[in-house]
């Protein structure tokens, strides 16, 4: 452990200090990107259950194993 330990706060696995702050702030807009599609997919799967609860058939589909609000997809027009 104390070999790990070593190795992970030796001065080789640093950059400059200003390259390590930018690349601080690299990785928080990173991460407010993942957050926000996490959010946008959240909202997505909600809207998606929704309009399965919606469709005529909803009750049936939703019986069948496997099948619910996000894996059953159908066309426009051609299916019910």
């Amino acid at each position: 452990m104390e070999r790990l330990r070593t190795i992970f706060t030796s001065d080789y696995l640093h950059q400059p200090p200003l390259v390590e702050q930018a690349m601080g702030r690299q990785t928080l807009a990173l991460v407010a990107q993942l957050d926000a599609a996490c959010r946008a997919a959240d909202d997505l799967a909600e809207a998606a259950a929704e309009a399965f609860a919606g469709h005529p058939d909803a009750e049936i589909l939703g019986g069948f194993p496997g099948i619910g609000p996000l894996t059953r997809r159908t066309r426009p027009g051609r299916d019910r």
